[in-house]
């Protein structure tokens, strides 16, 4: 997420001259979370003094907080301004210092007659996210429209529903013409269809995931995540992310789990332990300063534990393999899944012997499908993602293709490629070749 310092001058005069400069921070600054929430930034300018009385140079925040001062004698907690004479006939002063910004900081004099501002610099995210009840943010203005599909004003028409049928139909068909057991097929409901009462509007009776629902419901292929994640008497999403939090993701694992037939496997997260931090999340940081909720992260366990190979790009086309002996069964699955998938990986990582996640967000490659060769299939999108029904003809390696391109020039290229091929220490792994040389021919190699 990136920010925008936004800076806003007064320019007011003092006996006919131009009181104020601000030299930093600069306007319009984009710059990232890191770059400036609690960690302290440069401020400097220069300002005309006034002729006679006490005066100081201070910055304050939007409640009347000061965060900085030119005051020899300041709180502790508030940054010290210093104060250099440029022009003492003309009484114009430079100052300089660091401080922590608020998302409003006011720079102007103190004195006995009051406060007079001269600038206001204003910390804002470039997305904003949606206020909800009880500390639930949600998303708002992105590009899938997610406000429009909760109230119901966008919904799958016609080609859409056929297209949905189509994908379902053929995805079932899988196992007939391929040497996968068994396929399931997905959709993560939005944290709004899950929990609306927390929403600032309210929720129609008819929305995309519920009509997709409606359909799904013919195919046996089809998880029915919205059911068994309204009936949960635990949260299962985080406050303050889009995404499910890890009683969410432990759920759908099972779930998962129990559709292919491996056995009953709820009992083999018991001993799993847990500590609560506090997260900022992808919908935290649509504010400033960045919203933070308390969330349970599993302490005893993470996939990259059993990590086997991962070629490190971000989003689509993304390849991770992972492998643990202690598995409860010596199956594999393959899923062509979006983010939502990685968290499943702490729990579907100590299931299955093997996983292979291709991050496509349902679209199926039955080029990597056969040179996979899994016992099990799982296709997972996400269901604000609804309007782009999946492909069953997708070309992975295209996408791999691109992305490996836009990620290096072409002269790191090859060495990042050689470092791709590079294995872990005693690993000598077939598997894991195979998906090197499928990187090789798709990047040139």
């Amino acid at each position: 997420m990136s920010y925008q310092i936004q800076r806003i001058c007064r320019g007011f005069r003092l006996w006919g001259n131009r009181s104020f400069q601000l030299f930093q921070p600069r306007a319009d600054l984009l710059c990232s979370v890191e770059e400036v929430w609690g960690v302290e930034i440069p401020v400097e300018g220069v300002f005309r003094a006034p002729r006679f009385g006490s005066w100081q140079l201070v910055i304050k925040n939007e409640e009347g907080k000061v965060l900085a001062s030119s005051c020899n004698d300041i709180e502790e907690g508030v940054a010290s301004l210093r104060l250099q004479p440029e022009d003492k006939l003309s009484r114009v002063f430079r100052f300089s210092g660091r401080m922590k910004l608020a998302s409003q900081n006011r720079i102007g004099l103190s004195s006995w007659w009051g406060f007079r501002e001269f600038c206001r610099i204003s910390v804002s995210p470039l997305a904003h996210a949606l206020e909800g009840r009880k500390g639930w943010l949600f998303l708002d203005n992105d590009t899938n429209n997610s406000v429009q599909q909760f109230q119901g004003n966008l919904l799958l028409d016609f080609d859409h529903l056929a297209q949905w049928d189509h994908y379902l139909a053929e995805f079932d068909k899988i196992p007939q013409r391929t040497k996968v057991r068994q396929v399931e097929f997905l959709a993560t409901p939005s944290k709004e269809d899950v929990y609306p009462q927390f929403h600032p509007f309210p929720s129609a009776e008819v929305r995309p995931l519920l009509q997709l629902r409606s359909i799904g419901k013919k195919y046996q292929s089809y998880l029915d995540a919205y059911s068994f994640m309204k009936k949960s008497s635990e949260r299962v999403f985080r406050k303050t992310d889009t995404h499910w939090n890890p009683t969410g993701a432990r759920l759908a694992a099972l779930k998962i789990a129990h559709a292919f037939g491996i056995g009953q496997p709820h009992s083999f997260f018991d001993q799993d332990e847990y500590q609560e931090n506090p997260e900022i999340g992808d919908l935290g940081v649509r504010s400033f300063p960045p919203r933070w909720a308390k969330e349970k992260r599993l302490k005893n366990f993470r996939y990259a534990e059993a990590l086997l190979f991962d070629n490190q790009v971000e989003n689509f086309g993304r390849i991770l393999i992972t492998r643990w002996k202690k598995a409860f069964t010596d199956q594999s699955l393959l899923i062509f899944g979006g983010s939502s998938s990685y968290f499943l990986l702490d729990y579907l990582s100590r299931l299955f012997r093997e996983v292979y996640l291709i991050h496509s967000a349902g679209n199926i490659d039955s080029a990597l499908l056969d040179l996979l060769a899994p016992d099990f299939l799982l296709a997972q999108t996400t269901g604000r993602f609804i309007f782009r029904v999946p492909s069953l003809d997708y070309c992975f390696g295209e996408v791999l293709r691109k992305k490996w391109q836009e990620s290096f020039p072409s002269v790191k290229r090859v060495a990042e490629f050689h470092s791709l091929c590079l294995l872990p220490q005693g690993v000598d792994d077939t598997v894991v070749q195979k998906v090197v040389r499928y990187h090789g021919q798709w990047l040139g190699f």
